[in-house]
């Protein structure tokens, strides 16, 4: 998995911040991908909309592949304005795979 630096590099342009600003939600991961790459972008974009763009995020699809592979992170992301809402949007095994990913956390952090 990429670091959180590979995320930090992550910077929208003057059309994608009029978009963001315009935006009360926006939605990340259909057709994203899960390459190291696709997950960067994923959470690069979760952090720029929480962070900086103060709008909701919906998490669906390969955003919610990319929660599970910096479920570490992604608990490190803060919101601005009141911490707009984040709603994740997982089936059966996206759920499946987030609670794996999410126990694991939590057995590092006990063990650290």
């Amino acid at each position: 998995a990429t670091s959180e630096a590979a995320d930090a590099s992550f910077s929208p342009n003057e059309t994608l911040r009029g978009l963001f600003g315009a935006a009360h939600a926006v939605c990340v991961g259909p057709g994203l991908g899960r390459e190291d790459e696709a997950v960067a972008l994923a959470m690069g974009v979760l952090r720029y909309a929480l962070e900086d763009a103060g709008v909701a995020v919906v998490v669906d699809a390969d955003g919610l592949w990319a929660v599970k592979e910096r479920l570490g992170d992604f608990a490190g992301i803060t919101g601005r304005d009141g911490c707009p809402a984040v709603f994740l949007t997982p089936n059966k095994p996206e759920m499946g795979r987030l609670v794996a990913a999410a126990a694991r956390e939590f057995g590092r952090a006990l063990s650290g």
